[in-house]
Parts: structure tokens; sequence; C-alpha cells
């Protein structure tokens, strides 16, 4: 169960709460170069918080993701507190990534690394 979420302007953050409720693995599609609004960001950050591992992606046709803007709900303040912002990868495939290396039996801490390039 990896649920995919789709920033959008003014969201409160509850669909992050209610999918990390179900699930230790979440991608969100996020606005631009990664970036959520502030509350859905917050949430993110608590959810890794829980141990979650948070993927956060552009749904921009490029896919690109970088940790460019620190403002509250930035992509570089989100990679200030655990959340893996992807570049390169599309929502849906990151998701497949996740869900290859989940069901490999591959831990929270391995996939983090994998999507960081650690590995």
């Amino acid at each position: 169960n990896i649920p995919m979420l789709i920033a959008c302007l003014g969201d409160d953050g509850a669909l992050i709460e209610f999918a990390a409720k179900t699930s230790d693995i979440l991608v969100i599609a996020g606005n631009g170069a990664g970036n959520l609004p502030p509350a859905q960001a917050l949430a993110a950050i608590r959810a890794c918080d829980a141990g979650k591992l948070v993927v956060v992606v552009s749904r921009t046709s490029d896919a690109r993701a970088a940790a460019l803007y620190g403002y509250p709900g930035g992509s570089a303040m989100l990679e200030q507190n655990n959340v893996i912002v992807v570049s390169g990868l599309t929502p849906h495939r990151a998701r497949v990534v996740l869900s290859i290396g989940h069901s490999q039996g591959r831990s929270i801490d391995e996939l983090g690394a994998i999507l960081r390039g650690a590995i």
C-alpha cells in the first residue's frame, strides 16, 4: 500500500495524515520543483517524524525537483526535515520504484538510500 497524493494550493494536509495511518511509504506529487503548501508540508514532516518514508517528486512534465526554496513548504525546507525530494522520476515511476523495492523486502532506510542515490 503506497499511496500517491497530489499537492494542491491551500491543502490542509489531512490526506497525508490519513495516508500515513495506513502506509509506511507515501509519494507526493509536488508543485514546481517539489514544493508543498505549508500545511501539507507540515503533515509530511510529521509523517517523517513518525518513521514514515515520504517522497516528494515534481508533477511537472520534466519531473525536475530540487531543494531550491526554503520558505514554509519549499523543497529545501522539506529536505531539511527528512522528506526525500527526488528529481527525474514522475510520481508514478517513483511509486513503481518504491513498490518493487518494498516487494523485495527492503527497509524504509534502504528505500530512502536508493532514492537519494546512495545505493
